[in-house]
């Protein structure tokens, strides 16, 4: 039933579909982008330098060992090791098991190959496991805020205080909007949704609303809370395998979601006019 209903959303996920369409509208250059990550494209277009000041020495440091006694390294030894993760994550459920038998593979692999001896396998793990720290200490510190904002009340408090403002037509934008702040401001995106939801559907139905656009203006903000989250999982993650800080992220990604916050915006108010 809840499958069937989500699914039934997706064609109603308007900020989902905006920002899908103007990724490759950006990558093609049909619309420039602007503000600081247009002076970062113009340093990576000439002067090379793909990666921002913060990280730049790291990313030197780790482009000088990419050959180990003149090999070239190989894509295969990254593709295997993460399949065999993600395979055995799914299969028992449990990451610990995924990184244990993901972290064998790698012996099994890299020995053979002289990439590492066995005296170093240990110390390249445990400089691994250093690397993390700083992302999971932000990641816990963005759950500890999302309880802390759950258990003061802030989104039942936010949209109870909206609602005598909404009318139909404006009730999927002004859900998408504060949804979506919400979800920016706590850090929190599942949470958010999960109280939002029993709030805003019995409202559109009351208000005769097209229940599954309620339900992808929910969803929407949601989506926009963990793009736009500097310092949610999602975003801190990416930033640690992209090798960049999350300031860096948060000063050029986020004058970019101006845009499509506003077509999310403006489709939803449409979509509330005609439905």
């Amino acid at each position: 039933m809840g499958t069937a209903a989500y699914i039934d959303a997706i064609p109603f996920i308007l900020y989902g579909w905006v920002a899908v369409l103007l990724v490759p509208l950006f990558f093609l250059k049909v619309i420039p982008v602007w503000g600081p990550m247009r002076k970062a494209e113009k340093r990576a277009a000439e002067l090379g330098q793909t990666f921002p000041d913060s990280t730049l020495s790291i990313a030197q440091k780790e482009e000088e060992n990419l050959t180990v006694d003149g090999k070239a390294p190989k894509a295969i030894n990254f593709i295997i090791p993460m399949l065999v993760l993600g395979v055995v994550c799914i299969a028992t459920s449990d990451m610990l098991i995924g990184v244990i038998v993901s972290l064998l593979v790698c012996v099994v692999m890299y020995l053979p190959q002289k990439l590492v001896k066995p005296s170093e396998f240990g110390d390249v793990c445990v400089d691994g496991f250093k690397d993390m720290i700083l992302v999971l200490a932000i990641v816990c510190a963005a759950f500890f805020l999302q309880r802390a904002n759950d258990a003061l009340g802030l989104t039942p408090y936010v949209i109870e205080k909206v609602e005598p403002l909404l009318s139909p037509a404006l009730l999927p934008a002004i859900s998408f909007l504060v949804i979506g702040l919400l979800a920016f401001a706590t850090g929190s995106f599942w949470g958010v949704a999960a109280i939002a939801f029993p709030i805003i559907v019995p409202l559109a139905t009351s208000m005769d609303v097209n229940v599954y656009l309620a339900c992808g203006a929910v969803i929407s903000g949601a989506a926009f809370g963990s793009h736009s989250c500097f310092y949610s999982d999602a975003v801190t993650l990416t930033c640690a395998s992209s090798q960049i800080q999350n300031s860096d992220y948060a000063r050029t990604v986020l004058p970019l979601l101006a845009l499509p916050l506003g077509l999310g915006f403006a489709a939803f108010i449409i979509a509330g006019m005609v439905a």
